[in-house]
């Protein structure tokens, strides 16, 4: 069975972010300040701290903060369409997308559940844990 919050916690360890201090920080330095009040509107200390983490190792040009508000899934909506992420479909409304066949998720033989020894995964699905997986994947992380 999962236990909650026992072993490594590899976002942590890669983004560097353990508390929400240096979550904010980080906020201050790379969000505008349209995105920073919406991240402001948060509360949970480990959702902030997963945030900043995500920002820390993806290292984004641009952060949105998506508030689930209609004038926001317009936005994302227009944004995939001019980035050719989507196309339009005859039907109103309707787009399309495509899976890159270089996708992880669909390479059954490369994608991996990082779990603690006593968790139970699918049988069909392929499990690293979690110590191993910090081990042969914060190396190839770029340093922050």
């Amino acid at each position: 069975m999962l236990k909650k919050n026992e072993g490594i916690d590899i976002v942590k360890e890669l983004g560097g972010i353990h508390n929400v201090e240096q979550a904010q920080a980080l906020f201050e330095k790379r969000l505008d300040k349209m995105h920073l009040d919406r991240i402001r509107a948060l509360s949970q200390p480990e959702i902030l701290i997963k945030i900043a983490n995500a920002i820390a190792m993806c290292d984004p040009a641009h952060v949105y903060i998506n508030t689930g508000s209609e004038e926001d899934r317009r936005f994302i909506r227009r944004l995939a369409l001019n980035k050719g992420e989507e196309a339009i479909l005859p039907m109103e409304g309707h787009t399309i997308h495509y899976d890159l066949k270089e996708e992880q998720g669909r390479i059954i033989d490369r994608t991996f559940y990082i779990a603690n020894p006593e968790e139970k995964i699918s049988s069909l699905a392929n499990k690293i844990l979690r110590d191993d997986a910090w081990w042969k994947y914060a190396k190839k992380w770029p340093a922050s």
